[in-house]
């Protein structure tokens, strides 16, 4: 048996704010979102539940790459 996934797309800040009442496992996030940073979307999530976050970037500064949220 394999495993089964279900992913939820999303766009924006806004729309990824709105969506958290779903159950997730994990969450994938972009840095550069069009209408915000992602940082204030991994804090909340991390204040609201203990799901692991994963953020990407295409940037290529060291500051980019090591920040971590907590």
């Amino acid at each position: 048996m394999g495993c089964r996934f279900a992913v939820v797309f999303v766009r924006t800040r806004e729309v990824a704010m709105d969506i958290w009442r779903e159950q997730f496992d994990l969450i994938f996030l972009d840095l550069m979102l069009p209408d915000g940073s992602c940082y204030s979307i991994s804090r909340y999530i991390k204040q609201e539940w203990e799901l692991p976050v994963i953020i990407l970037t295409a940037l290529g500064n060291e500051s980019s790459v090591v920040t971590v949220c907590i």
